[in-house]
């Protein structure tokens, strides 16, 4: 399968154990289905939140309070709702842990009809370890318990060490049937052993004495009775370390995109399969999505180019092009692509929370044992490190939810959720005429405005147009 052109993935839907659904094949696309957004239908949603500088939601607003610009003109807005997915105000702990008395609910939020709240639990079984996943599963399992609500509705979906998208049969109250499937959920042993051992690999060929590299000093000198000989080996090297540089991060491209595409997939199954109303949430719990996949690799690859002769760098151009800045045509960021996922999610209205389940930056670095020690200082080794968040972050931001990430309070990212999740605006305009040609996977701005001060406006942040 050509992971970067594939805007979803082929599937087919078969019970699986009787508890959940296997996805593997292909999503028919078909054509006459109802969507909530693009040029073809009458109305785009967006979900708004705002809070104040305390954190608390604003319920005070009406729609003559917001503007929406697309492309950066204003709309006519048509449509305007409050909705309220909890019965009482969220209660946070304060700073010496003591829990607050519960405060009264607003008027405005109070006459709010309580609604049902849909959520997707996606576990990226995928791109996280055993042990990063462990450290996470007690935090959900603790939310399950002390966060659902009777009006709550939840489904698990995962994707597997092979590949393989998981769904339950539908959304559900049962919370115990829900952990036992979690508590079941296998994640993938072999992502960082993989990561590592592919580091290993670069630095064994860029620094391994038997490739007679010694004959080189770390100032480009020549210290060899063959100058010329040295310079050629070397230059030789260096474009073998940016060929396999490019193969390790092309192979984590094509992972991170095959990920990307099973989770739009996922949306477009549930939105076809399942008549749900109003927003969806989906939390995604991952060990990283990179915005430059393979990152950490072309830094290896920079720090020996620091250490070679010019004249080297001359005989090896392909590797002189791939500095820390990804400069084209080497570099293997993904922003389209993260563009169009969430074009995608906020067409099928969901917002979309995510946890990096790596958490801290203990366990970044490489092994003592490891043959070859990494030539990265600790300040870019965390760079490359984090790199594998940012992609997360792009993806919730951009749907209007939150990212959670370097931190291992997982218990406080999910209260933080159930918090965000529990009131929200809704605002409805008619998109503007398009073209008969419009390229139909075009990502539409949004901006949301408030004329109210001191407030926190967070909303998705466009669509694509059509499939």
């Amino acid at each position: 399968m050509d992971n970067t052109r594939t805007s979803s993935l082929v599937v087919t839907v078969a019970i699986a154990a009787g508890t959940m659904l296997a996805l593997t094949g292909a999503i028919s696309q078909q054509k006459d289905t109802p969507t909530q957004f693009g040029a073809a239908v009458n109305r785009v949603l967006v979900d708004v939140t705002v809070l104040d500088n305390k954190g608390r939601f604003v319920p005070d607003l009406t729609i003559e309070n917001f503007e929406i610009l697309e492309e950066g003109q204003p709309v006519d807005l048509s449509f305007f709702a409050l909705e309220r997915f909890r019965k009482t105000l969220p209660v946070r702990a304060t700073e010496n842990g003591e829990v607050p008395q519960e405060e009264q609910m607003p008027l405005e939020l109070a006459e709010a009809a309580l609604l049902p709240r849909y959520m997707v639990l996606f576990i990226d079984g995928f791109n996280t370890s055993p042990p990063d996943w462990d450290n996470v599963r007690y935090a959900l399992n603790d939310y399950l318990d002390k966060h659902v609500q009777e009006n709550d509705r939840l489904l698990l979906a995962t994707l597997t060490p092979n590949r393989k998208l998981l769904v339950g049969p539908e959304f559900t109250q049962d919370v115990n049937s829900l952990k036992r499937l979690i508590n079941e959920l296998v994640t993938n042993p072999a992502i960082k052993e993989r990561e590592r051992q592919n580091k290993q690999d670069l630095l064994a060929l860029l620094y391994d004495d038997s490739n007679q590299l010694s004959g080189i000093n770390v100032a480009g000198e020549s210290i060899g009775s063959d100058p010329q000989g040295n310079v050629a080996n070397e230059a030789n090297i260096l474009r073998q370390g940016a060929n396999l540089a490019d193969v390790f991060a092309g192979q984590r491209k094509n992972e991170i995109l095959y990920t990307l595409n099973s989770m739009t997939s996922l949306a477009e199954h549930l939105s076809r399969t399942f008549d749900v109303p109003g927003p969806k949430t989906m939390i995604m719990v991952s060990g990283g999505i990179s915005e430059n996949p393979g990152s950490a690799y072309y830094y290896i690859l920079d720090a020996r180019l620091d250490q070679a002769s010019a004249e080297a760098r001359v005989d090896a151009p392909m590797a002189a092009e791939h500095p820390v800045a990804f400069r084209q045509p080497h570099a293997q960021t993904i922003d389209t692509y993260l563009e169009r996922a969430v074009g995608h999610l906020n067409r099928m209205n969901y917002t979309l929370y995510t946890i990096g389940a790596r958490g801290t930056m203990i366990g970044a670095f490489d092994d003592a044992t490891d043959r070859f020690r990494s030539n990265l200082s600790p300040g870019i080794s965390s760079i490359a490190y984090r790199d594998e968040e940012v992609g997360l972050e792009i993806l919730s931001r951009g749907t209007g939810g939150l990212a959670f990430h370097n931190s291992a309070n997982f218990f406080g990212a999910f209260e933080r959720i159930d918090h965000d999740t529990a009131f929200r605006y809704v605002l409805g305009y008619t998109p503007p005429e398009r073209a008969d040609n419009a390229n139909p996977d075009k990502f539409y701005r949004i901006q949301v405005k408030v004329d109210r001060k001191n407030v926190n406006v967070r909303a998705r942040r466009g669509y694509v147009g059509s499939y």
